[in-house]
């Protein structure tokens, strides 16, 4: 089902882990009731615009890293709302922050405040036009304010118009990443900090008319250290008993490791992938998944951790 791209796709946004913002409550505290994201946003066939957006409240899926030493990575839901066209409220791990926007180059910028100097260089929310035909947006707070030492700050999420359910049929292959991103963040036990790999790769078959959906969403590496004492990691990120739900799907993930080039054997618990589908044709899919892990090394040894993920990517 190899559609004509629709400019109302998704935006997929590396976020601040902040624990300082201003802002009123959003969700999810102890003692008050879980968040609530709200209802989908659904695409249709007209062209988007700046104005498409206002008035609109969309649910977010996030990765998130802990900045007051709860789980030092999981997955949260959350919303953006659009009060006008200049105006966001993102709402997150049980914080609302109201950002304004700011200028538009090769990107949107916007600010809450919190980062402008005099020169206007700094903006917190970086996203790119959402005019931008098949393309995905992102959002970028750009300075590690409130997280905790070593962590390199950012949490990763995807929101947009989601595609309808009804127009979920025959099938899909989604691998194109030229201008998508995907993102894993890695806590491996006993170091003090979240190590951020970008995708080289994925490739996610989905036959909707089946209701099955297979493949991978990550396939990239990552290195821990400098000079003799570093080790280079390969990581494979697979679905696994995917079936369709509303507009996107859940299921199970597989996990390989590669450690200094040695295949490793690795072992998952707590596992979970959610992906939604995007644009009035399901041009795009993007999600969440996390998953713990412990590998042992083909050379002895183990280690084990935490890895979530954000993925996206258009139909090929």
């Amino acid at each position: 089902m190899h559609q004509s791209l629709n400019p109302k796709i998704l935006f997929l946004i590396p976020l601040l882990a902040v624990a300082a913002c201003g802002g009123s409550g959003g969700g999810g505290d102890g003692g008050t009731d879980p968040f609530i994201p709200p209802d989908p946003v659904f695409a249709d066939d007209q062209p988007v615009t700046r104005d498409s957006f206002s008035g609109q409240t969309f649910p977010i899926s996030l990765i998130v890293q802990s900045p007051d030493g709860g789980p030092p990575l999981s997955r949260v839901t959350g919303s953006v709302e659009y009060i006008d066209a200049d105006t966001i409220m993102v709402t997150y791990n049980g914080v609302s922050t109201e950002y304004t926007f700011r200028s538009a180059f090769g990107n949107e910028n916007w600010t809450s405040g919190n980062l402008d100097n005099d020169a206007g260089a700094f903006s917190d929310l970086i996203m790119n036009r959402p005019t931008d035909i098949g393309r995905i947006g992102r959002f970028q707070l750009v300075s590690s304010i409130g997280a905790p030492p070593g962590f390199s700050g950012y949490d990763y999420g995807v929101f947009g118009f989601a595609t309808p359910a009804d127009k979920l049929t025959g099938s899909a292959i989604y691998n194109d990443m030229s201008f998508t991103g995907t993102q894993m963040l890695i806590a491996v036990d006993g170091q003090n900090n979240v190590i951020r790999a970008p995708s080289d790769s994925m490739n996610l078959n989905v036959q909707f008319s089946d209701n099955m959906v297979s493949g991978t969403v990550f396939e990239g590496g990552y290195t821990i250290g400098v000079g003799a004492s570093s080790s280079s990691h390969d990581v494979v990120v697979g679905v696994e008993n995917g079936f369709l739900s509303g507009s996107g799907f859940t299921g199970d993930l597989t996990v390989e490791m590669t450690t200094n080039g040695m295949a490793s054997t690795t072992t998952t618990t707590n596992t979970g992938i959610d992906g939604f589908f995007f644009g009035n044709n399901a041009e795009m899919v993007a999600g969440t998944y996390q998953a713990d892990f412990e590998e042992q090394l083909a050379g002895g040894g183990s280690r084990g951790g935490t890895l979530v993920g954000v993925f996206s990517a258009e139909q090929d």
